[in-house]
């Protein structure tokens, strides 16, 4: 077993915490290193007098390697612990104290009255089926829309695993979705989008319930109309169950806390490993809901690898719309000039549909685009190419070419831009424009601080990032602007080099192109393969990502994700 392997043993064993593990371990680091050097003067006939001072400072060289080490560690391999009581986490308990829970009792007689044989029959026929194929399935066997919403939460209950109370992935549900059910029916052959179960990311408006962002701060805030991305999916037939759990404030509240976490619902897990694996967000809930078959499919919203990255962890599909082609209405925001919406599902077919009718351009975007979009005959692929990627191209007729020097070189030059900078600039202005029309008390930024301020127990990992854009003056937001046309410059430099080559857009495995979404563009990763960690056990599925240089090629990214990985 390898150092990294024993080490997260132990954290997922004992519970421990990253601080328990570096002392434990950096006290027998040090002592086997005293043990040695204590031979080795032995040996020579030495005393121990003119070494100690060498001896000392080696000990804390060690010291503060392995303690660093440890910190990397839990943030690179587990869910990302923090010292103190914040939470009661084991494998039986995940508890915040401030947290509220799911009203499951309407659930409870739908559930009831559907019968639990039909929902175990509804299980085991749905398994590996994304919403297309069940949608057929529907067909078939006369699942009506009752029948699925009762379905999905029998999931949450965790009837035969653990279940929402444990993962967290699901804030609140909304009763109404039972009567919208029931009045949805059967399945309609012609629209599979007809009944489909859809949870949303709990910064997105659905009338009638709070839109908080996760944030006690905001819990005061109900809706009082549909964000424009839930009024298109309704009018397409979809059934809006609830909202998913969420980075609070997506993710831009502190640079301290875990991902995944909200003071209103507490901490999301990962399916793959609740105890060691990051689940990573801000789009935490969304992607576990999928993972966890709580939903169809799921909506997030992303502003530099909010959806993509909790997909990736969750082993699902996720879609980054661009940001002028899907309106941004009704969302709780990080940064109205970067914010897009994202799909998560289990396959392309899945979130090209849900995107196909929940997305409509911005007024007076310009943005418009074809539906679909050939299938590509060549990709461009950045970093290492993993065998799996090579065979799915083999397979797909697929030719591999390698990134260039130059494409190589601008991305580099994405990646150096600055994220903080353009937010700082970007967040104040656009919570306060979303906030004016809020029915909540806050009306401004320095409300919601002023909030954590008097209730510290609501976000108990801090505030630093949200308090940070208060007093952002001119200059900051000129700073913040002129960082994000840079950025925007940039990429429109590797669009041309890519239509140059003949190909729409980069295929990566190993490396991150989150940077890419500050400039707008479309974005999907897809699970590959499963792989062992260093412990042994199955790790979340290796993905592949496919990112855009310009804001009109949603269908081509996903041509290119769904031919090298077709629905099933």
């Amino acid at each position: 077993m390898t150092p990294v392997g024993a080490l997260t043993l132990i954290m997922e064993a004992y519970g421990a915490s990253f601080a328990t593990v570096a002392i434990l371990v950096s006290a027998i680091t040090a002592a086997v290193f005293l043990g040695l050097y204590a031979l080795n003067q032995k040996r020579r006939g030495r005393t121990w007098g003119k070494g100690i001072p060498a001896l000392l400072v080696g000990t804390a060289v060690i010291v503060g390697i392995v303690s660093s080490g440890a910190r990397v560690l839990q943030q690179l391999t587990g869910l990302q612990r923090q010292e103190g009581k914040v939470l009661t986490l084991d494998e039986d308990t995940n508890h915040f104290p401030r947290q509220t829970e799911v009203n499951m009792a309407p659930f409870d007689r739908l559930i009831d009255r559907v019968g639990e044989s039909r929902l175990k029959e509804m299980k085991t026929r749905f398994a590996d089926a994304d919403m297309t194929a069940r949608h057929q399935l529907r067909l078939k066997h006369g699942y009506t829309s009752s029948d699925m919403l009762a379905y999905y939460a029998w999931r949450m209950k965790g009837q035969d695993a653990k279940g929402n109370t444990y993962y967290r992935a699901v804030m609140e549900l909304d009763q109404r979705a039972i009567d919208a059910a029931e009045k949805a029916g059967k399945a309609d052959p012609n629209n599979p989008m007809h009944g489909a179960i859809v949870l949303v990311k709990g910064n997105i408006a659905v009338n009638g319930l709070v839109n908080d962002s996760g944030s006690w701060a905001l819990a005061d805030s109900t809706a009082t109309s549909d964000a424009d991305i839930v009024r298109r999916l309704r009018d397409g037939g979809a059934i809006i169950a609830g909202r998913a759990n969420l980075s609070e404030f997506a993710n831009y509240l502190t640079f301290g806390g875990p991902n995944g976490f909200t003071g209103r619902s507490g901490q999301t897990l990962s399916p793959q490993g609740p105890l060691t694996v990051d689940p990573l967000g801000s789009s935490t809930g969304s992607a576990t809901a999928v993972a966890l078959d709580y939903a169809d499919f799921t909506v997030g919203t992303e502003t530099s690898g909010s959806v993509l990255a909790p997909a990736g962890a969750a082993g699902v599909v996720g879609l980054k719309s661009s940001h002028d082609g899907c309106s941004i209405s009704g969302i709780v925001p990080i940064d109205d000039r970067v914010d897009s919406v994202g799909f998560l599902g289990r396959s392309t077919r899945d979130v090209q549909l849900a995107h196909s009718i929940g997305c409509q351009p911005a007024k007076d975007s310009g943005s418009a685009s074809p539906a679909n979009a050939a299938a590509p005959t060549k990709i461009m692929v950045l970093g290492e190419v993993p065998q799996s990627l090579k065979d799915l191209a083999k397979k797909g007729n697929i030719n591999i070419v390698e990134a260039p020097a130059k494409i190589t070189e601008l991305v580099s030059k994405v990646d150096e831009a600055n994220p903080e900078t353009i937010f700082k600039a970007g967040f104040g202005p656009s919570l306060e424009k979303h906030l004016r029309s809020s029915t909540g008390k806050a009306k401004k930024a320095a409300d919601v601080t002023k909030y954590y301020e008097d209730n510290p127990d609501t976000a108990p990992y801090g505030y630093t990032m949200l308090g940070k854009t208060v007093d952002v003056d001119d200059e900051g937001r000129a700073e913040g602007q002129k960082e994000l046309e840079k950025v925007k410059q940039i990429v429109a430099k590797v669009d041309a080099e890519l239509r140059a080559a003949n190909v729409d857009a980069l295929v990566t495995s190993t490396s991150n192109l989150a940077a890419f979404s500050l400039a707008g563009v479309p974005r999907i990763t897809v699970p590959l393969e499963k792989q062992a960690d260093p412990v042994g056990k199955e790790s979340p599925e290796v993905s592949f990502q496919v990112t855009a240089a310009r804001q009109d090629a949603v269908p081509q990214v996903i041509a290119i994700a769904a031919a090298l990985k077709p629905s099933k």
